[in-house]
């Protein structure tokens, strides 16, 4: 039987098995005080990220992996007792994965609770008064006066990733007679973004249209400077909202993990008539959304003739400004660059702008791939992918006079 939490849950798929399994060696802090064999079954927790079955594992850079994950088994009787921490376990992986599977003997008949919390080590995290939170603390997980545990509301500040993007999960079970298996996805909390420019300009023999471009620095605006290291979803009484293609169409799904990873699958360019967006989340209380800035590095130089420079990966902090009634958002793309006419020695500095296509959400998860060209007419494609390779077709353009000017 599936209980559903705090309004953000994990499906678990229960798969009862006809034998026993073998408990996994476990340390002695790890172990129940006293084990009574007949009191207890085996849990295994199979952990997978997302795209762990559309990717293998040497296609994507090891801080989109799990470098490592605690796995934090909570139980409680089914009359409601407190809840207590049964496991508290950390797993350091030598070489970064996309899944792993553990097993843990759990007291039968009784209600478990499970975090699974990747690639906490080197962020710090703070609870909900700004506090330092440790997540190695199984008290970090234990409901506080009937509400929430300090990790629901754990926040932290996206920063240097290099010990690997914080992931998260959660789910409930009841545990009964037999073992069980639960599948469970692990969302990365982030976003992550990439930003290719390309060098349009072409001599038409009527204009003198060619010209050098070296990009400065780009940005986004109203990027929020926290977030939750746990997903904050609203259900209403019809489940999760999510609005369809056409940004006028509102739907439920029961469960959204599930429609992420629906949403994942969706690579191929007949899908885009079935995108969606989930609209219906949270971000930290204090939040501030501000610009996030970008500077290109020495090699952000295009010569005409449809050259290409490509920004590094940058991660972010999901984000939620201004949303409409319908929970849409919008987020415009700034940049700034140094051009030239062809054969000229006298840089010009030129700003662009424009309202994202497609961009209408940043929940946690997504991955912004952003084409932008530069011509007779500025150009931005979009492709919003929750880590996987969805083809979009948004194309916004901007007409330009001789200097480059928009021409309103």
């Amino acid at each position: 039987m599936l209980v559903k939490v705090n309004g953000y849950f994990f499906r678990l798929l229960v798969t009862v098995l006809a034998v026993c399994m073998v408990s996994c060696s476990r340390g002695a802090a790890d172990e129940p005080a006293m084990l009574v064999e007949d009191e207890f079954v085996t849990l295994a927790i199979d952990a997978f990220t997302l795209d762990a079955f559309v990717y293998a594992e040497n296609e994507l850079p090891d801080v989109e992996k799990m470098c490592n994950l605690r796995i934090i088994v909570l139980s409680r009787d089914y009359n409601g007792s407190e809840w207590t921490v049964e496991h508290n376990d950390y797993i350091a992986y030598d070489s970064p994965v996309l899944r792993d599977k553990k097993r843990y003997k759990v007291k039968r008949n009784t209600l478990k609770r499970v975090y699974l919390i990747a690639n906490s080590v080197g962020h710090g995290f703070n609870d909900a008064a700004g506090g330092e939170l440790d997540l190695s603390d199984g008290a970090s997980y234990l409901p506080v006066d009937g509400g929430n545990a300090p990790v629901d509301d754990a926040t932290f500040v996206v920063g240097d990733m290099e010990g690997g993007l914080p992931m998260s999960a959660l789910f409930e079970i009841y545990v009964n007679e037999v073992d069980v298996t639960g599948s469970c996805h692990i969302v990365r909390a982030v976003n992550k973004l990439t930003l290719t420019l390309r060098n349009k300009t072409v001599d038409d023999g009527a204009s003198d249209m060619m010209r050098d471009i070296r990009l400065v620095d780009w940005s986004i605006d109203n990027i929020a400077d926290v977030n939750y290291i746990m997903p904050h979803v609203t259900k209403s009484p019809e489940g999760y909202r999510v609005i369809d293609t056409d940004r006028t169409t509102e739907l439920h799904v029961s469960d959204w993990v599930e429609w992420l990873v629906d949403e994942a699958c969706k690579r191929e360019e007949g899908d885009v008539e079935r995108y969606q967006w989930l609209s219906d989340y949270a971000v930290p209380a204090g939040a501030v959304h501000g610009k996030l800035t970008e500077q290109a590095d020495g090699s952000g130089m295009v010569g005409a003739g449809d050259d290409a420079y490509t920004h590094g990966t940058v991660y972010f902090a999901e984000s939620r400004y201004n949303p409409s009634a319908l929970g849409l958002q919008e987020y415009t793309l700034t940049l700034h660059t140094e051009e030239r006419d062809a054969g000229d020695s006298q840089w010009i500095r030129r700003e662009y702008k424009a309202v994202l296509p497609q961009l209408v959400s940043l929940f946690r998860n997504t991955h912004l791939m952003i084409n932008v060209a530069i011509g007779k007419l500025l150009v931005v494609t979009v492709e919003e992918q929750p880590y996987a390779s969805v083809k979009l077709d948004p194309v916004f353009g901007l007409d330009r006079d001789e200097n480059g000017e928009i021409i309103k």
